[in-house]
């Protein structure tokens, strides 16, 4: 019998309808708002253009407010006070954090820094011909426009500077061009028989002592004590982490919208997940209208995204991109995809991971909140 070719399977008379929008330009924000608002939409059931809007407006917002000192602060005002914290206490805890300061904080200066930010390698989008982002490639125009702006060597600010009066030996020496390629070390040959087995532990044991206790403030619960505590300490962090923000700085502003960025990175990095732009978002929402501790600009906010974007998805993605490829999508070095992320893990006190029920909480009322102050207030958000 002769063998029958393998064909094709035709495609179905009518196609079934994707899971959701397939473009940005689908989803209507109001529409989204009362879903998310009524509770018909929750992170279960959002798509990634819906995770890709969601964090574009939260950014775009934060900064237009802002560039508005007053409406910032009232805005802030009012999310603080959900909190169950009000105007007086707050001045009350700052005014103490300030007199424990290690040294003077400069409150006279605006709140919109971007006028003079500190010199730092601005980013380059590189052309991307293949999906292997191996080769190097023929300048873009978008790469000289960066190349016309690149830091001058030895300008560049340096996170660990601090650290190396502790430790002689600098850790960014350990640091190799591709973290993720581990190569071992075969010259002692098998080490089987080298190993021991290790001994047997009692599974009653284990259970005795084993602590079944109730946590008290389990991380799937919208612990609301937990960020009040954070607010009130965080203007001592944020004298403390004013070095920890001159890398995320660029010199100029990318040709590039934020919406366009993250579009960018959804094409290049598909299996970046829906929870992990979520995850940015209250992260990036917490940081710098809760906490107050990042002045959020056009000038960083392209790097913010880059640290919390990659900080998420590896402490919540089973499969995640090599650090070469992921530092080809979004147009940093690899030295500097590494100070990023070591810098945004110490701002968020390495507290990336949030519940469920604390995103929800945030796409149906902090997220909501700040699309509805910001239209109210007629800011131009264009």
């Amino acid at each position: 019998m002769a063998d029958e070719p393998i064909t094709e399977p035709s495609p179905p008379q009518n196609p079934v309808e994707a899971d959701g929008p397939t473009d940005v330009s689908q989803i209507s924000l109001p529409d989204l708002l009362n879903d998310l608002s009524s509770g018909a939409k929750d992170i279960n059931q959002i798509n990634i253009y819906h995770a890709i809007i969601i964090l574009s407006h939260t950014l775009h917002y934060i900064i237009k407010l802002r560039e508005h000192p007053d409406l910032y602060l009232q805005f802030r005002l009012q999310q603080l006070k959900k909190l169950g914290i009000d105007e007086d206490e707050l001045k009350i805890i700052e005014t103490k954090n300030q007199k424990q300061a290690p040294f003077k904080i400069d409150t006279s200066s605006p709140i919109d820094r971007s006028s003079t930010p500190p010199l730092s390698p601005p980013l380059k989008f590189a052309k991307l011909n293949n999906r292997s982002f191996e080769d190097d490639r023929d300048s873009t125009e978008d790469e000289k426009f960066f190349d016309d702006n690149t830091t001058p060597k030895g300008s560049e600010s340096d996170l660990t500077k601090h650290l190396d009066e502790d430790n002689p030996q600098n850790y960014e020496s350990f640091y190799a061009d591709n973290i993720d390629d581990i190569t071992y070390n075969l010259d002692h040959g098998d080490d089987e028989d080298r190993i021991q087995l290790a001994s047997y532990i009692p599974v009653q044991s284990l259970v005795e002592e084993t602590d079944l206790d109730v946590v008290p403030s389990p991380i799937t619960d919208i612990n609301l004590e937990n960020i009040k505590s954070q607010v009130l300490n965080s203007s001592r962090k944020r004298s403390q982490n004013q070095h920890l923000l001159k890398i995320f700085n660029l010199v100029k502003v990318p040709p590039l919208s934020i919406e366009q960025f993250l579009l960018r990175i959804k094409q290049y990095s598909p299996s970046i997940s829906v929870s992990s732009y979520i995850h940015s978002a209250f992260v990036m929402f917490k940081l710098t209208v809760l906490l107050d501790l990042v002045p959020l600009t056009m000038h960083n906010v392209y790097r913010f995204i880059v640290a919390s974007i990659r900080c998420a998805t590896k402490n919540i993605e089973d499969i995640y991109q090599k650090q070469k490829v992921f530092a080809t999508v979004v147009g940093v070095s690899l030295k500097d995809l590494f100070r990023l992320e070591v810098g945004f893990l110490y701002l968020c006190d390495f507290k990336v991971i949030i519940g469920e029920l604390m995103l929800n909480n945030f796409l149906s009322h902090e997220f909501y909140d700040l699309c509805e102050f910001t239209q109210q207030a007629n800011i131009d958000t264009t």
